[in-house]
């Protein structure tokens, strides 16, 4: 009895030993996060938002080729089409990325991201009619950039831990940086060589800037990611209502920037400056500032919260755009008012992914973010043709004053949906956690 009873004591060791060494194994066999390989990581999610997203703030340079040059006696509505299929897929169908994740694999999907942001450029190179570059400039590349933007976001978060907020803010900024170094390429470009070879040299700098992405991403511990687009408890869960909303009025209200200052900037502008000069400049003060705010309102959010800083800076934006926009005459006013907006009117970009990294687990973030992306693609959708509506019978494509005033109003209620969002997760976290709220 007494040798039975020792014989399974040891057999409960031995399978005691055997367990504690597979864990340690496994450990072993994750590779450790914030080192090596993940600064790899860091770098192709830079290139990847230097091209993808980079590419939406000198869409206007296009916008003006179209209109001036290439389709003449075409409709500013047919024309904008390109612009704003594109900029709503890119965003939209956000939420295909963890099905085609779970589906096909992680690196599968970076193939065909590339694949469809490569071929929609090559192919706008040959177009020569308003429907080809909406299916080639608008859904082939729209999709590529939706693709390619949630890989470099879920990537970032799966190789980075301590240094995930530091990673993401700047990985998401970069967007700004590739305006700044495309915008005089794509101008000199579009001047001296036309659109097709434009689009042929953006080709392979997108080529060249997206196949590390495709040799660098794959997992760093396996995840199993949701195969369905959008899942009813997703839809149920009140931080998603309320991160979606305030999401969705963030892009109403950016959207009025987005197309009409550097426009409004022209008509304040003393005689005898060049009103394009001075749009490009803001162009390029925005771009300088929304990088610089991007980066630092997530640190600031070590200090006060993520939560406290996405508040403050949409109520920021309100009142910026209504004390230095509204009524102003001054095209020195409309700089400052333009630097503000874009060191705090961005925040969400940054701020979103790194609420999600921390209030979800791994498996969850591309389900979720795609979600919230999804509806600032809604949003751009639905607001763009409204808020022209709105110019031509309120303001008859003079007056401004309308649209500041949306503009104003979305960027406030976005704030209180988000002040609704933080007394909503304080219940659910430690008040330690400062970071967070």
């Amino acid at each position: 009895m007494e040798k039975s009873e020792a014989c399974s004591a040891k057999s409960v060791d031995q399978k005691s030993d055997i367990e504690k060494r597979s864990i340690d194994e496994l450990k072993r066999d994750v590779p450790p996060p914030d080192t090596g390989y993940a600064w790899l990581v860091f770098i192709s999610g830079i290139l990847v938002f230097v091209t993808s997203f980079g590419a939406y703030n000198y869409f206007g340079l296009f916008q003006a080729y179209y209109l001036n040059k290439m389709f003449v006696t075409s409709s500013a509505t047919s024309i904008s089409w390109i612009g704003t299929i594109s900029a709503t897929l890119s965003l939209g169908l956000s939420v295909v990325y963890g099905p085609l994740v779970s589906t096909i694999g992680l690196r599968y999907t970076t193939f065909l991201g590339t694949a469809s942001c490569v071929l929609g450029l090559f192919l706008a190179s040959f177009s020569t009619e308003i429907w080809q570059l909406t299916l080639t400039q608008g859904v082939l590349f729209g999709f590529g950039c939706a693709i390619m933007a949630n890989a470099a976001i879920f990537t970032t978060t799966m190789w980075f831990e301590k240094k995930r907020g530091m990673a993401l803010s700047v990985v998401i900024s970069s967007g700004c940086i590739g305006a700044l170094a495309s915008t005089p390429l794509v101008s000199f470009c579009l001047t001296k060589l036309g659109i097709a070879w434009t689009f042929r040299i953006l080709t392979c700098i997108t080529l060249v800037s997206m196949v590390l992405a495709c040799v660098v991403y794959k997992p760093r511990v396996e995840v199993e990611v949701p195969k369905k687009v959008i899942r009813l408890e997703t839809l149920k869960d009140p931080f998603i209502i309320y991160i979606c909303l305030g999401s969705f009025l963030f892009q109403v209200g950016a959207t009025v920037p987005m197309f009409y200052f550097p426009v409004s900037i022209g008509s304040v502008i003393p005689e005898g400056m060049s009103s394009d000069t001075v749009a490009q400049n803001a162009v390029i003060l925005y771009c300088v500032f929304s990088f610089l705010g991007r980066v630092s309102l997530v640190k600031v959010a070590e200090f006060i919260g993520l939560l406290t800083v996405l508040i403050a800076s949409h109520l920021i934006t309100a009142v910026a755009t209504m004390a230095l926009w509204y009524g102003t005459n001054s095209y020195i006013t409309y700089y400052v008012y333009y630097a503000i907006y874009g060191f705090f009117a961005g925040a969400i970009f940054v701020v979103a992914p790194v609420i999600f990294a921390k209030y979800y687990p791994l498996s969850r973030i591309a389900e979720v973010n795609g979600l919230q992306m999804s509806f600032l693609g809604l949003s751009y959708f639905v607001t763009t043709p409204i808020l022209g509506l709105v110019f031509d019978h309120f303001g008859h494509r003079e007056s401004y004053s309308q649209l500041i005033v949306i503009c104003a109003v979305a960027f406030f209620f976005a704030g209180v949906c988000f002040v609704f969002l933080r007394n909503h997760v304080k219940k659910a976290l430690d008040k330690s956690n400062r970071f967070f709220i």
